[in-house]
């Protein structure tokens, strides 16, 4: 029988040691306890997957510009044994990738930033077909409005 993508994640889910899991749930916990803003929605933001690769993978919401973020990032480098590769996503209020934070078996640690054009909101198959009709010829045809009808 031929394995389907499911079965492919479970294998790696799988792999990953129960003691790293267990780790990344304690990480969340302590994080959740140092979140302090007032909504509550930084706390309900944090947590960690396995992701595709199987590698785990935290996300909590930025709120970096406020000051006002959890320890997460000084709790993973605390508490993460240090050979284990890892991720960190940073994601603005519409969950999109704000900041990506990589870490590799090796220690290296590469910090990506969403550049603007990845953190608009989608707009569709239509809107991009309003966008398109814009331009002729390769030139922006000036219409007066830049709004999308």
């Amino acid at each position: 029988m031929a394995r389907t993508n499911r079965d492919r994640y479970k294998d790696k889910v799988d792999a990953v040691p129960d003691d790293i899991k267990r780790i990344a749930d304690s990480i969340v916990a302590k994080s959740k306890g140092t979140a302090h803003v007032d909504t509550g929605r930084l706390k309900r933001s944090i947590s960690w997957v396995i992701d595709l690769k199987g590698i785990p993978t935290f996300t909590q919401v930025f709120y970096g510009q406020f000051h006002e973020n959890s320890e997460l990032e000084e709790n993973i480098k605390d508490m993460f044994p240090s050979g284990q590769p890892y991720n960190l996503i940073y994601t603005d209020d519409n969950g999109m990738p704000y900041q990506v934070i990589r870490k590799t078996g090796s220690g290296r640690t590469a910090v990506t930033n969403a550049t603007k054009a990845t953190t608009r909101k989608s707009l569709g198959i239509a809107g991009i077909k309003n966008f398109l009709k814009k331009f002729i010829d390769g030139k922006a045809e000036d219409k007066g409005t830049d709004s999308i009808r």
